[in-house]
């Protein structure tokens, strides 16, 4: 019987972690979903112009100065 009691918690488990895995997934998804609206209307109300990047270009890093190596 113990057996029978362990596989009962055992599914009983799987189903609850399955239930909260699925309302993490939905929830993640309408977050994206509202991300997405609002970067689209935040692009329609300020469009770029064709031809400007996106974002600025980055300055070169100066070389650096390495001192050799001592072999030991």
């Amino acid at each position: 019987m113990a057996t029978r009691i362990d596989s009962d918690r055992d599914a009983r488990a799987k189903r609850v972690a399955q239930e909260i895995i699925d309302l993490e997934r939905k929830a993640r998804e309408a977050k994206t979903a509202r991300l997405r609206e609002a970067r689209i209307a935040q692009e329609a109300a300020n469009p770029q112009p064709a031809g400007e990047p996106d974002a600025k270009p980055k300055a070169p890093r100066p070389p650096m100065n390495k001192k050799p190596r001592t072999g030991a």
